[in-house]
């Protein structure tokens, strides 16, 4: 990007005064999304507390040591910031990646863990001033998923990933927000049913539903929006909410359902959806219209 956009960019940044670290709360904060992410391992990372709120351009040279630094990490320290800065970009090749690294990035297994993790975050807010960036697969080239806030916890949703039909007949399958698109139609499959909507890229159900994803099958099968019946979401404040019972009549209550979907991850998590699958066509033919 040019430097001109970069100052685009810059003014629409909200300019926050951030509290000092507070060690202790850094601490407790690292136990609960350890503990959420069922014990660490590669869904669990930390940033050093040295390299919160250094600049990532005065980590490494600029250069192409940068690049052997991200691709080929040289010591523990080039590890850390390989690792989170894998964490810090979507597709896109026109987004500025962040200047800050983000301070964790957990990707808990259950929905309990996802509540726990938001309710951490917001307990520890204030003396932190931690933000959540909710991630998917990081297909996008919108930059939804890119942290550029300082003290950006990134939360992954690729470990949920439970897949399991309800009724055939009723043609509906339970999603976790974690599971690819290609990996739903795969075990969908052998049930002789399939996902309409077709984003050329291959995302996170969830991904698709908080931007009501579309591809070349929409005019057919219509956009996300249209083929997820109910979700499973966690709010703001931590609360683990259903929308709406997967039903085919129910007109009960507020419309939750439609309000999360397109609604990129700022109104609460989504974790689990029931989404509406439909026959494999015994005969797939294709043409080509020239003039």
């Amino acid at each position: 990007p040019s430097s001109s956009s970069s100052s685009l960019h810059d003014a629409f940044r909200p300019s926050v005064v951030l509290p000092l670290l507070d060690v202790p709360s850094f601490d407790a904060l690292s136990a609960v999304l350890r503990e959420a992410s069922g014990g660490g391992g590669d869904s669990f990372l930390a940033c050093p507390i040295d390299l919160i709120d250094v600049n990532v351009v005065d980590l490494i040279d600029v250069g192409d040591h940068k690049n052997d630094v991200l691709s080929h990490p040289r010591d523990s320290r080039d590890e850390v910031i390989a690792s989170l800065s894998m964490y810090a970009k979507d597709k896109s090749q026109f987004h500025e990646p962040p200047a800050h690294l983000p301070i964790f990035v957990v990707a808990p297994n259950t929905i309990q863990g996802v509540a726990d993790v938001i309710r951490a975050c917001r307990k520890h807010q204030k003396t932190l001033g931690c933000v959540v960036v909710v991630r998917g697969a990081g297909t996008g080239v919108e930059g939804g998923a890119v942290p550029y806030q300082k003290r950006a916890v990134v939360l992954s949703t690729r470990n949920l990933n439970e897949i399991s039909i309800c009724d055939a007949a009723d043609n509906a399958a339970v999603v976790g927000a974690g599971v690819l698109k290609n990996e739903l139609n795969k075990y969908l499959k052998k049930y002789n049913v399939f996902f309409g909507p077709d984003p050329s890229s291959n995302p996170s159900i969830g991904g698709m539903i908080s931007t009501s994803g579309s591809g070349m099958s929409t005019l057919r099968y219509g956009t996300t929006r249209e083929n997820v019946l109910a979700l499973t979401v966690v709010t703001p404040a931590g609360d683990i909410i259903e929308t709406r019972r997967p039903t085919r009549k129910n007109a009960t209550g507020y419309n939750l359902t439609h309000l999360y979907i397109g609604g990129e991850g700022t109104l609460g998590v989504v974790c689990r959806a029931v989404v509406r699958v439909r026959p494999i066509l015994p005969i797939r033919c294709g043409g080509v219209l020239t003039f």
